[in-house]
């Protein structure tokens, strides 16, 4: 995406999260779609012909949280992007090393006899082709094919290389790849690992499990919802599914702010996790759905579906 809003002069937001809405549509509507975390969008996307740009780029197309915005601070740490201006992904360049990357990753890819990023030129550019046809296509942008080995090569390079955070990295990477390791206690540290990084790995693991325990209370919100006309719903409205995933949510907010580590600017992480431990319920799911108001918004005392809603069953995934 960064790549092709460099050649084309455009914004890259609205081209990486198209393009990641593309692989994962074109992996899910394949002949055998795996089951796997990565597919994003799984409900959104089953079914749908190859979209056009325009469509692929709409906010509501895809998902909320797409890869992209996890990328943003990695992209930069491990020296595949360059940015004299910010840490905004808008205002990144691709560096020689990411163009290394890219270069790799493609290599084996001809869609039409030509590059993947001239093939997406053309179809950012409004050209119409039936690019669902191109296996090639769907195998270069598919998020669960494995890269190539030089490609792989070249993202490891990276990976222990980069920025200062270069040795904490690599000794993380020589922690995973212990055929013996286990992380089901964090009393016991891995000798590879220090202790203040071993501190930070262990509040990262927290938040992220608060983050997956937030996102689980929203989803219990949208299957209610998806049963009710109007689609509408009390904001003190108590169900047994919702109470237990709050009380869970509590739980792992709770032990991220045990730790007492916390490195995100300005502290927002810790704001985060004491909005989740709140004792009142309401509280909790009122700052959920302001943090979201995109599929879920408040309505008076009302919790009602936002612009990015769509129905939901019970049990999806």
């Amino acid at each position: 995406g960064i790549a092709l809003a460099n050649r084309l002069g455009l914004n890259a937001v609205p081209i990486a999260n198209a393009i990641e809405a593309l692989g994962c549509g074109l992996a899910i509507n394949s002949r055998n779609p795996p089951r796997d975390a990565r597919l994003r969008g799984r409900q959104k996307l089953a079914g749908k012909r190859f979209p056009s740009y325009a469509q692929a780029s709409k906010p509501n197309y895809y998902v909320t949280q797409p890869m992209r915005q996890q990328t943003v601070q990695p992209l930069r740490a491990l020296g595949l992007v360059e940015s004299t201006q910010s840490d905004r992904f808008n205002a990144y360049r691709v560096s020689p090393s990411g163009q290394r990357l890219l270069d790799a990753a493609f290599h084996e890819y001809k869609p039409f006899n030509s590059s993947v990023l001239g093939v997406l030129s053309q179809w950012i550019g409004g050209k119409d082709k039936n690019y669902e046809n191109s296996e090639s296509l769907a195998l270069a942008l598919s998020p669960v094919e494995r890269l190539s080995l030089q490609a792989r090569n070249i993202l490891r390079e990276q990976f222990v290389g980069g920025d200062a955070h270069r040795g904490r990295r690599a000794a993380a990477l020589a922690w995973v790849r212990d055929p013996g390791v286990e992380v089901d206690d964090w009393s016991r540290r891995a000798p590879i690992i220090d202790e203040a990084h071993w501190a930070d790995l262990h509040a990262g693991a927290c938040f992220f499990a608060t983050r997956d325990a937030a996102l689980r209370v929203l989803q219990q919100i949208e299957i209610r919802l998806t049963d009710r006309t109007p689609r509408r719903i009390p904001v003190t409205e108590h169900w047994e599914a919702l109470d237990k995933a709050i009380d869970e949510l509590r739980v792992c907010a709770r032990s991220f702010l045990d730790r007492s580590s916390d490195t995100s600017p300005g502290k927002m992480v810790t704001q985060f996790c004491r909005e989740c431990v709140d004792d009142e319920s309401e509280r909790i799911l009122r700052n959920l759905i302001r943090r979201d108001d995109n599929v879920l918004r408040m309505s008076g005392n009302d919790i009602i579906g936002g612009s990015a809603f769509q129905a939901i069953k019970q049990g999806y995934g």
